[in-house]
């Protein structure tokens, strides 16, 4: 009984764990993007972080977080994907209609 019992609040804490680092991980990413859009004279339309769709990015490691942002420029959408470290630091921007992304 009392393994059990154990097992089941193992299981529950690394349950909310994974969800809390996966919330903490991307919390600090849309400021950072943000930011960058902003220093960029971008509008940013729409992040999405994407851990397994990652775009030009697909073999980069798993620690290193993607984002697929849209942003408004000159009244049309442009997509850019972003690398960023787990410190939150844009590490490299590729724009989707460009070649090579």
């Amino acid at each position: 009984m009392v393994p059990s019992v154990i097992l089941i609040v193992v299981i529950i804490a690394v349950v909310v764990a994974t969800l809390y680092g996966y919330d903490f991980g991307s919390a600090g990413g849309r400021p950072a993007i943000s930011s960058w859009a902003l220093q960029n004279g971008y509008r940013v339309a729409k992040i999405e972080r994407r851990d397994f769709l990652r775009g030009p990015f697909f073999i980069s490691p798993s620690f290193l977080n993607v984002y697929r942002v849209t942003i408004e420029e000159g009244g049309a959408g442009r997509i850019a994907w972003i690398l960023m470290s787990f410190r939150h630091k844009i590490l490299k921007v590729r724009w989707e209609d460009e070649r090579g992304a």
